[in-house]
């Protein structure tokens, strides 16, 4: 068996694999994916709202209720068949500042304690 030295790493404390990074403690979300939405700013169009429904997905772990988080994006895209039809609504302003909020405060994944709720 071969192991390609650039895609091998031992006896490291923290590192990033497979989009999160791993730590001794646990799993934590990758800071440049949750920046990445912090900086976005409310989307105006079609693209933007499916770049969003992108990133989150890639955090939707670490998202508590991720499925009622963006529901209210998800029923913009089913809304819009052409571009033209676009429309930014208030619940979905409100649910995409919500989730900006959650993501400031993502938790450590780590595994289950015995005797622990």
């Amino acid at each position: 068996m071969k192991l390609n030295s650039a895609k091998c790493s031992f006896g490291m404390e923290e590192g990033k694999s497979l989009g999160v990074i791993v730590t001794d403690a646990g799993f934590k979300a990758n800071p440049d994916k949750v920046q990445a939405i912090a900086r976005m700013p409310s989307p105006s169009s079609l693209k933007e709202v499916q770049t969003l429904n992108g990133r989150l997905v890639a955090l939707n772990r670490f998202l508590a209720n991720h499925a009622a988080k963006s529901h209210p994006f998800i029923s913009t895209l089913r809304n819009c068949l052409k571009k033209a039809q676009f429309k930014w609504t208030a619940e979905a302003e409100k649910a995409f500042l919500e989730v900006k909020k959650c993501l400031m405060e993502l938790p450590t994944l780590t595994a289950p304690h015995v005797g622990e709720p």
